[in-house]
């Protein structure tokens, strides 16, 4: 009743998901019961669209997606950990013939090899994820390195790669993704970088 939190005068269809939740369509909409109350669901909220009819309920949750260059490293990894965790698809870049392996379903990771140095590679790159996912809801930039040495040690050529690694490789995936996120209206960028 509605001082539980259900408003709507009649349900159409009631369905349990993979995780437990009780969902009831009616006429005043969705809503979720979590044991105790019920919850109207906005349409506009993390589920993208549900239409009830007689004896039949659908729900289809629009999954967020995230992109983790550098998925492989220590960082990468606990970033995509997370992500996981909170439902996103994710998508990680590794080097080619990687030896450490990430063992999700591809249901959940989906990793790509590509030359993060190559400005053309990664626009290409980006194109691809938001052609497949229309949007980019998160990246997370983790790639680059570090080299300790002394100034007296140190060439020309030593700084330019520690430049290309570091900074290229992030600006490179960063401007695309922040002109898809400025299309979209929404969307979170994180450039971690070494010390």
């Amino acid at each position: 009743d509605e001082k539980d939190g259900l408003t709507t005068p009649g349900i159409m269809c009631i369905f349990d998901d993979n995780e437990g939740r009780l969902w009831l369509g009616g006429v005043g909409g969705l809503f979720r019961y979590d044991g105790e109350f019920f919850f109207y669901v906005k349409k506009d909220g993390p589920w993208q669209w549900f239409s009830c009819y007689p004896r039949h309920c659908f729900l289809d949750q629009k999954m967020k997606t995230a992109i983790v260059t550098g998925a492989t490293g220590n960082l990468g990894q606990a970033v995509i950990k997370k992500f996981i965790g909170e439902r996103y698809k994710v998508i990680g870049t590794i080097i080619p013939n990687d030896p450490i392996t990430l063992d999700y379903p591809a249901d959940k990771l989906e990793k790509v090899v590509v030359d993060l140095m190559n400005e053309e590679e990664s626009e290409k790159f980006i194109a691809n994820v938001i052609s497949k996912y229309s949007s980019i809801d998160a990246a997370v930039l983790t790639v680059g390195g570090f080299a300790m040495g002394k100034i007296a040690d140190t060439s020309a050529a030593d700084i330019l790669k520690q430049y290309k690694l570091n900074f290229e490789t992030a600006y490179n995936v960063a401007r695309p993704v922040f002109v898809q996120m400025m299309k979209q209206n929404s969307g979170r960028i994180f450039i971690i970088g070494s010390r």
